[in-house]
């Protein structure tokens, strides 16, 4: 007959493995982040060289960059301190112990996963919010090495499709440096609903106005040449401006980035990237919670350290494999950018939590 055990002793039980797993897991963020920062030394030396930066502008670089290191950094962690975790109980035999003694290993799971999901909510946070904002301000102090006013944001090839409107193209659409709400247009195309295409290589897009101001345009109509005029104003109703239209993906918040998905949806232009960025966020704060839940299985189920650490070894190679392919299919064009963005998490999920479990009941 199984022997009974109070509260307050599981309880301890449980929070002694937290405890361990939680040390571990500190010094594990700090070890990737230490060596993600490897990479990042040739360019700061490169800009205390050549750019005759001071050690002060380079260390508050290092900050900027904590949070990106972080992105990483959580999830890794937390597959490591589980796995080595409990590959130290085991090999001590405390593991074994308690489940001599009637504890099941399931017990220790539903600790574990809270502590997942609390390491998610923290990936969130940094995701969705400190990144982005860091991101911002390490490009603007990059930018001040170069120039004594930092570049305006730009995109290139930019395409509307306004309903009420009609269809819209710029080659380049650059923010203007003194009206924010404004922005200088290069190689435009319009062809309206009323049938006129509208060619002209300069223009501003007045964001107040809800117009794009053409200079010096050629006006067509059933492929026939109708006039030649100083300028044109033609109505762009896109309820959003270039700050935020502009703005790159990487330097938005959770709720920017949806926001700039929407309007930018709306208009009918382009979101592959800002949705594979805005999901992307989500899957990697996700993964930590799922890893936990694999790596806790099988750590559990292993009376070994030499097998946790192979176990920790096989997901953080699958992590950084699946995790890479899925950025390089993105960037190529290839695949949903959902599909892409959650496939890391997808994959260990659907892969390594029914192994985990089958093996968690033998």
């Amino acid at each position: 007959m199984p022997i009974q055990y109070n509260s307050n002793v599981l309880r301890r039980m449980n929070f002694y493995l937290l405890r361990e797993v939680f040390g571990l897991f500190c010094l594990g963020v700090v070890a990737v982040c230490l060596l993600l920062s490897v990479d990042f030394l040739v360019v700061f030396s490169r800009f205390l060289v050549q750019q005759d930066v001071n050690l002060h502008s380079v260390a508050l670089l290092l900050k900027f960059k904590v949070p990106w290191f972080l992105h990483l950094a959580l999830p890794v962690a937390v597959v490591l301190s589980v796995l080595i975790a409990t590959g130290r109980l085991a090999k001590d035999s405390e593991l074994k112990a308690a489940y001599l003694l009637g504890i099941s290993p399931t017990y220790f799971l539903l600790g574990l996963f809270l502590f997942g999901l609390f390491v998610s909510a923290l990936a969130l946070l940094n995701n969705g919010w400190l990144e982005p904002n860091a991101e911002r301000s390490y490009r603007a102090l990059v930018d001040s090495f170069f120039y004594s006013q930092p570049p305006q944001e730009t995109r290139f090839n930019v395409a509307y499709a306004l309903k009420d409107d009609g269809i819209f193209y710029a080659s380049r659409v650059r923010r203007s440096q003194y009206e924010p709400q404004s922005a200088n247009l290069d190689g435009i195309l319009v062809l309206l609903n009323d049938g006129r295409a509208i060619s002209a290589k300069q223009g501003i897009w007045r964001s107040i106005d809800q117009t794009w101001e053409l200079k010096e345009p050629l006006v067509y109509l059933s492929g026939r040449k109708m006039a030649i005029t100083d300028s044109m104003v033609i109505p762009f109703s896109l309820n959003s401006d270039p700050s935020t239209t502009l703005s790159k993906s990487e330097t938005l918040t959770l709720g920017q980035l949806n926001r700039q998905l929407r309007d930018i949806n709306n208009a009918g232009g382009v979101t592959r990237d800002i949705r594979f960025q805005l999901h992307r966020r989500l899957a990697d704060a996700s993964s930590a919670v799922v890893f936990v839940a694999v790596s806790s299985a099988l750590g559990l189920h292993h009376r070994r350290r030499l097998a946790s650490l192979a176990w920790a070894i096989i997901l953080l190679l699958g992590f950084w494999a699946i995790w890479t392919l899925s950025g390089d299919l993105h960037s190529r064009g290839l695949g949903s950018s959902i599909v892409l963005a959650w496939l890391t998490p997808g994959i260990v999920a659907l892969l390594g939590i029914p192994l985990a479990l089958s093996r968690l009941r033998t």
